[in-house]
């Protein structure tokens, strides 16, 4: 070693540049290798990274309590621990117990859930009073200016996931509260057009309890401001624009996406995730039917969902007898249960998926068949169920029917739906003999006692027997067949024909009688022009003849209802039907000219749709030679970007579409693409 080495100091750690280049050092000073690279030498002490944290203790949820509540003792809260609680150990969950403050202005009828008579939740515990109960949050944030751009699906899941829990603090809707006039306008409307259809709610007890906060905005209690709104928005959704134009003096559209706004930043200062009541509830059921039609059908299910999973957290699928509830509150119950049930099950339905088997779980019977005026808060005896037709008959009707097909489903739960009814494994036979006995129930419960000077008697009988005859075709559906690779037989082509063709013309009277009018938020045309193909496809092979004539005098009725639908714009569904109800009515013609019968003359629908169809090819035709130039040197991948538009799909003509499995699936989603919610009229 020369001079120079052993005459420079050695180091106890290696220089800086050697450890970043993690080479050996000899920790000289200047060491060799900064040396020879002619850079500067330094040496730092090294300074030790931070250890990874170890992960931490997981904190239980009483441990997390008892931490909670010394805090709050530390900055000067003291919290009053119940009597009966005192001697209990320390890690056993009390009996929750939440109830409505005093001082509250919530009137005798007071709609508030005790939840200490659920079944025992260890989510709560005693946290002292002022902590339980939602409805004494302070409302002391400004007011915020509700926007009226339509929410997207994104935002109405990214509130649910987490505005209800863990958003801004609440914003006072004060401001917002619908005057005197208007909510009693509203009332007459909900109690009209909207009960009967959707007998969920107790209106007797719902209005005294919403018309004093009304009346003083701001002095009631979260729940009840939550209900207000979304009651509105609920009768709104109902609303033609007639209507809304006379309450309002706008249109529907300019005032609509701001009502669902507040009702949903209502919902939000509720704190409906953490402790909804009864109140709450009818609130979420009223949101849920103030935005049906507003969101995908998808997104409508994870809404319904959310809430039945919220009811079973708060014990709503345990009959309220079996837990020792007054009969009001039972009966309440059992209507909020039975509709999101009903409203889940037709979502899951719509999206061809199975239903929950939360839904067939609990032991909550179905509504007893009373009036409002039946039942009351405080009442301590049951009421006594009325025979014949009340409000609740729809309601009812849906109960019964639910029960039906989970009887054609059998043994498999999860299979219960519309689409069991045409499934290629449940024989004929069988299906047929359950819907007789469902005829004879429904006849015995209700149809015999069908005044014909009530509008919504005469309407309920039209809807039950149009729910019969549909039955009927689905047990027949020519799909059936097809996946059966038979052919139609003449008895089940007659029975399609005869229950298609009584469809059509309940869905004309019901259209045809202005007493309807009201009803008409309720229905669909999704399930007529189904039922219109079912009806073509039986009547190919029939002779001419007065059924036949009424058939298409039917079609006339229906089509004249829906001018547009058949328009050069139209949907591929109402295209299809284009080409397929000329077909027919030529084949008819054939007929009655082979069977000696003077040559009938085409209605102007028919013409209409000819010629509409024909300018259609034309267009497509033309847009087609515009897509596909001449020249050979197109690439692949750029035909395959472009989307194909809807209307050049082609069904083929009718006896091949009845055979084809494929053609019905095709079919189906076209419907579902057209409204999401298009069988509500003929599945209630």
């Amino acid at each position: 070693m020369d001079e120079s080495c052993s005459s420079r100091p050695v180091r106890e750690y290696s220089c800086l540049i050697c450890r970043q280049r993690k080479v050996k050092c000899d920790r000289l000073d200047p060491c060799s290798n900064c040396v020879k690279a002619e850079a500067e030498c330094s040496f730092i002490a090294p300074v030790r990274g931070k250890r990874k944290s170890k992960k931490p203790t997981h904190e239980g949820l009483h441990a997390k309590l008892r931490r909670y509540e010394r805090m709050l003792e530390k900055h000067g809260e003291r919290l009053q621990v119940p009597s009966d609680a005192a001697s209990s150990d320390a890690d056993t969950p009390s009996e929750p117990c939440v109830e409505t403050p005093q001082d509250l202005p919530r009137g005798p009828t007071s709609l508030t859930v005790n939840v200490s008579a659920l079944p025992n939740n260890s989510l709560w515990s005693s946290i002292g009073a002022q902590y339980t109960h939602p409805d004494q949050y302070d409302l002391d944030s400004p007011v915020e200016e509700m926007e009226t751009s339509q929410e997207t699906e994104e935002t109405l899941l990214e509130w649910l996931e987490g505005g209800p829990r863990r958003g801004p603090r609440s914003t006072s809707l004060r401001q917002f509260y619908p005057d005197s006039a208007t909510f009693s306008q509203l009332r007459t409307i909900y109690t009209t057009q909207v009960d009967p259809m959707m007998k969920m709610l107790h209106l007797p007890s719902l209005f005294a309890t919403l018309t004093p906060a009304v009346e003083s905005p701001g002095s009631a209690g979260r729940s009840i401001e939550a209900a207000i709104f979304c009651f509105c928005l609920a009768t709104m959704s109902t609303m033609s624009e007639n209507q809304f134009s006379q309450v309002y003096g706008q249109t529907k559209d300019s005032r609509i996406y701001k009502q669902r706004r507040l009702a949903r930043q209502s919902l939000t200062n509720a704190r409906f995730m953490e402790n909804p009541d009864l109140l709450t509830f009818q609130a979420l059921c009223l949101y849920l039917l103030g935005i049906k039609g507003a969101q995908s059908y998808s997104t409508y299910h994870i809404l319904c969902g959310t809430v039945l999973r919220l009811m079973m957290k708060a014990g709503l699928n345990k009959d309220g007898t079996s837990v020792g509830l007054p009969p009001f509150e039972t009966e309440l119950r059992r209507r909020l249960w039975w509709h999101i049930v009903q409203l889940d099950f037709r979502t899951s339905d719509l999206l061809g998926i199975k239903p929950s088997a939360d839904l067939f779980g609990g032991d909550v019977k179905s509504p007893l068949n009373i009036e409002d005026e039946d039942i009351w808060p405080g009442m301590t005896e049951s009421p006594v169920e009325r025979n014949g037709i009340t409000s609740l008959v729809l309601f009812l009707v849906r109960c019964d029917i639910m029960d039906f097909l989970k009887s054609v489903a059998g043994s498999k739960v999860s299979e219960t739906g519309w689409e069991a009814l045409s499934n290629a494994d449940v024989p004929i036979a069988g299906k047929d003999q359950k819907i007789a006995k469902l005829e004879d129930l429904l006849e015995s419960k209700y149809l015999r006692y069908c005044d014909p000077c009530e509008t919504l008697h005469v309407f309920a009988s039209v809807v039950i027997r149009s729910v019969i005859c549909r039955m009927k075709v689905l047990a027949h559906n020519p799909k059936y067949f097809a996946q059966n690779n038979t052919q139609l037989a003449e008895a089940d082509r007659d029975i399609v024909f005869t229950n298609a063709s009584k469809l059509l013309e309940y869905a004309a009277l019901i259209r045809n009688n202005p007493d309807f009018h009201k009803f008409m938020w309720r229905t669909s045309a999704t399930y007529m022009w189904d039922t219109i193909l079912y009806a073509l496809i039986a009547a190919r092979h029939r002779k001419a003849g007065p059924e036949i004539e009424r058939l298409w005098h039917c079609i006339g009725v229906l089509i004249s209802h829906y001018p547009d639908a058949f328009s050069k714009s139209a949907a591929a569904v109402h295209a299809a039907l284009s080409k397929w109800i000329p077909e027919v009515w030529d084949e008819y013609s054939q007929a009655a000219q082979a069977q000696g019968l003077p040559r009938p003359s085409p209605p102007d629908y028919i013409a209409e749709m000819r010629e509409i169809r024909a300018a259609t090819m034309i267009t497509t035709r033309e847009s087609a030679s515009q897509d596909h130039p001449r020249e050979n040197n197109v690439e692949m991948s750029t035909a395959l970007v472009k989307p194909i538009p809807e209307i050049t799909y082609e069904f083929s003509d009718l006896d091949t579409f009845a055979a084809d499995v494929n053609e019905w699936l095709q079919w189906e989603q076209l419907l579902a693409r057209e409204d999401p919610f298009g069988n509500s009229f003929s599945q209630i």
